[in-house]
């Protein structure tokens, strides 16, 4: 088989396909490491343990798919193989010691990774606070990563913290004991922080460390460009919220996520917006929940901002037990009839009646969409 028709079936193989058909011969095998890195390394799944540290060295010493790895999702959801068969020194207060020998062999190891800038913390099982002492927690792993960024100097593009799993809610904490504070204050993790373009917080904004946590690393990240919030119902957003108007934070934030969130400040809420009016260009809002307030008035708000292109809206709620939906939609989806953009949204069928549970616009005329959609908000009981 010719080399260019090996490289057009390789192009145009599914990553299933690619594998079997690399593993063919060895010719067929070396023709086509460049599809295979260009399609597998990019993300590389670890554990710290020492076989997937073993690994991911192996993979740093390749010339040729090294370069591919841009970013490690770090798996917290099986404890027991947690940083495995690696002795991790800590303080008699239990919190992890950096830097050490174990921190220094990743360190040595993501050196080699040199276009690697995303890092992603996933767990999803017990709250740290029931582990013992000897056992490897997500929460030590926050302080392990930290240490490791700021060591080695590399500017962040995307960073991470995703401890509540999807469509699951309570419980989901960080327990800040555990975590060494002191990183996110040193000049070289501050420096590596000042490139970030996203931040993903997915936990439970239930307490002031946790707060004070997040709000360091937002305001390290002066070229932010994307910010997912999920703060699983945590009664400390609010407290977030007004952190950054009070501390003057000058973002040019385009994208913003809020999700299964209580808002308890109307106020707090419309200044936190207010900071991105000139630059927000997609905006969503998915279980988020107004204490005070309604939510006719926050749209009518946003239908001012002059960059807002993409909005997205999923179970809204509002004060006095009520839930937010936009049945007026069914009847008048449209927006402009000459460009014919319209609203998308997805409807459920309930005893009292239809529920327009999401509702979604992107494209021009947004003013004029969220107009529609403050005159459209319809409040009902959440219990139907």
């Amino acid at each position: 088989m010719s080399p260019s028709l090996t490289l057009k079936i390789s192009a145009s193989s599914d990553s299933p396909v690619l594998c079997s058909f690399r593993l063919t011969c060895k010719s067929l095998y070396d023709c086509t490491l460049p599809q295979f890195c260009k399609i597998y390394p990019e993300t590389v799944k670890i554990d710290l343990s020492l076989a997937s540290l073993r690994r991911l060295d192996t993979l740093s010493q390749n010339l040729r798919p090294c370069p591919h790895v841009r970013s490690l999702y770090i798996n917290g959801m099986d404890e027991d193989i947690l940083g495995s068969e690696i002795k991790w020194e800590r303080h008699a207060s239990g919190l992890i010691v950096t830097p050490q020998r174990s921190t220094q062999r990743w360190q040595d190891t993501l050196l080699r990774l040199v276009n690697c800038q995303s890092f992603r913390l996933c767990k999803h099982f017990t709250p740290d606070c029931s582990s013992p002492p000897n056992i490897l927690t997500p929460c030590d792993i926050i302080t392990i990563l930290l240490s490791i960024i700021a060591a080695i100097e590399r500017p962040l593009r995307e960073l991470s913290i995703l401890f509540k799993p999807p469509n699951c809610s309570g419980g989901n904490l960080i327990n800040m004991s555990r975590v060494d504070k002191g990183l996110v204050r040193e000049p070289k993790f501050i420096t590596t922080c000042s490139s970030l373009e996203a931040l993903t917080f997915r936990y439970s904004m239930d307490t002031e460390d946790t707060v004070d946590f997040v709000t360091q690393l937002i305001q390290h990240a002066t070229r932010l460009q994307r910010l997912r919030i999920d703060a699983d119902y945590g009664n400390h957003l609010t407290t977030l919220l007004s952190r950054f108007y009070s501390t003057q934070l000058t973002l040019r934030l385009r994208e913003l996520t809020l999700e299964t969130a209580h808002v308890g400040s109307s106020h707090a809420f419309n200044r936190f917006l207010a900071s991105f009016k000139q630059s927000l260009a997609k905006i969503s809002f998915a279980a988020t929940h107004l204490d005070s307030g309604k939510w006719a008035s926050f749209l009518q708000t946003l239908s001012k901002f002059p960059s807002l292109t993409e909005i997205s809206t999923y179970m809204l709620g509002q004060a006095g037990f009520q839930r937010v939906h936009f049945p007026a939609v069914l009847q008048d989806p449209i927006i402009d009839p000459v460009l014919g953009t319209k609203f998308s949204y997805t409807v459920k069928k309930l005893q009292q009646g239809q529920r327009t549970l999401m509702v979604a616009y992107s494209g021009r005329s947004m003013d004029i969409a969220l107009q529609k959609l403050a005159d459209f908000a319809t409040p009902y009981k959440g219990t139907g």
